[in-house]
């Protein structure tokens, strides 16, 4: 029997967390799929259950990403976190990719696949 992937996506547009879900969802089977539209949301979800993997937008409300992004990986180094934002990857790539990202996405390329 497959495990089930689960993603948490954390942005605070619901366009923006639907269109993911949906594309992803087209995608890949046997995914479920978590939402936080804001800092203090993602905390909660990620210390409240097991995820497979975060989509975490730069600017969201409450605090910035990348303050998540840091307290995220001394509460669990091991959870892929991919940053996405609508600031160009030579802005905040290197930076984020330095925290602990796995990788970066703007919501330009990600836009393209809608």
């Amino acid at each position: 029997m497959n495990q089930r992937i689960k993603i948490l996506i954390a942005d605070d547009h619901t366009l923006i967390r639907d269109g993911m879900i949906n594309t992803i969802s087209k995608r890949m089977a046997d995914v479920s799929f978590g939402e936080a539209s804001s800092a203090a949301e993602v905390l909660k979800e990620v210390l409240n259950q097991q995820w497979n993997l975060l989509i975490l937008d730069i600017n969201m409300p409450g605090r910035d990403g990348l303050d998540v992004l840091r307290e995220l990986k001394t509460i669990q180094p091991e959870l892929p976190v991919i940053i996405l934002s609508m600031y160009p990857e030579n802005q905040f790539a290197i930076r984020t990719l330095k925290i602990g990202a796995s990788a970066y996405l703007t919501k330009k390329h990600l836009l393209k696949n809608f």
